[in-house]
């Protein structure tokens, strides 16, 4: 255990004793924040190439890039702690091939605004970027992204095929792994769990992506490390075994395992899954996905992009 996260046991602990109500504020404000990095040189390089716009989502500003003109269009959704830009190797593998690529800064990360974050922010984030650029043919959301990408497709984001690399299956889960870290008294913890689903306006019972896939039509494609540390895989054979019309395939380079980088860390010291590089830049997994998308029947029509409608518009950087 971190020196960090043992002074901020003590720390919650004397809070949590003396006001509960305080406590509760803290817990979501821990729960909440994402770690940040300066973006690479690389990656910024990346993001000149593109039409930057802006969308909103909840009053905050998020940005968002687009690149090429024509093809079906895939919205790529990253994952908690990290940025669009890192999916520089796989957007660019889809360029390529003749695709679209659009991505996004989810609210509280990289150059978008505010310092607080969760999947039901990530999913409205996706929803309103298509929105401003028109509709997409595929998604591929990675670790949280993945989740975040479910969930904007069961409340109506339409696109004919899904891939998801090291997803996450249930918030639900992090929720009880954070009250146990943090040894939050049950009652704050209840606190904190209400404050978020008036916040957000969701259900904690409804973020459970294997409870409702049963109703999802879209095919999916789940690639996931067997030996991932972070988010298990365990996460995506439950995702792959509830979705109909899904394939699942096992991909040593597909996770979050901090062999492969180091995991990042609240400001508390709590270990939150970080996706890794190598999910995003391994050939294997790039392959995969593209195959996966090509698949499709590319008979059907694909709806021409507009303009971002988004603040910033056409061309701005």
């Amino acid at each position: 255990m971190s020196a960090t996260l043992r002074l901020t046991r003590a720390a919650f602990g004397a809070v949590q004793r003396a006001s509960p109500r305080l406590a509760a504020l803290w817990a979501e404000r821990i729960f909440c924040t994402p770690p940040r990095r300066p973006i690479s040189e690389r990656m910024a390089g990346w993001l000149r190439e593109a039409q930057r716009f802006t969308v909103l989502v909840g009053g905050r500003r998020v940005a968002a890039w687009s690149w090429g003109e024509r093809g079906p269009g895939v919205l790529l959704v990253h994952g908690w702690g990290s940025r669009g830009a890192r999916f520089v190797d796989l957007g660019n593998g889809l360029l390529s091939q003749g695709y679209r690529v659009v991505t996004f800064d989810a609210p509280g990360h990289g150059a978008s605004a505010g310092r607080l974050s969760s999947g039901p922010e990530f999913a409205r984030a996706a929803q309103a970027v298509v929105n401003a650029v028109g509709p997409v043919s595929h998604i591929v959301g990675h670790s949280l992204g993945g989740f975040a990408s479910a969930l904007a497709m069961g409340r109506g984001l339409a696109v004919r095929r899904a891939a998801f690399l090291a997803p996450s299956a249930n918030v639900n889960s992090y929720s009880a792994q954070f009250e146990a870290l943090l040894r939050i008294d049950k009652p704050v913890m209840a606190s904190m769990r209400g404050r978020l689903e008036r916040r957000l306006g969701f259900s904690w019972k409804d973020l459970n992506i294997p409870a409702f896939a049963p109703d999802m039509r879209v095919p999916l494609l789940v690639v996931h490390d067997r030996d991932d540390r972070e988010v298990g895989w365990n996460d995506g054979a439950a995702i792959a075994h509830s979705w109909p019309r899904s394939r699942a395939r096992d991909d040593q380079r597909a996770g979050t395992s901090p062999d492969r980088e180091r995991s990042r860390r609240h400001p508390s010291g709590c270990n939150v899954p970080r996706p890794s590089l190598s999910a995003l830049s391994g050939r294997g997994s790039r392959l995969h996905v593209v195959a996966w998308l090509k698949s499709a029947n590319q008979t059907k029509s694909v709806p021409s992009p507009k303009s971002p409608t988004g603040s910033g518009g056409a061309g701005s950087r």
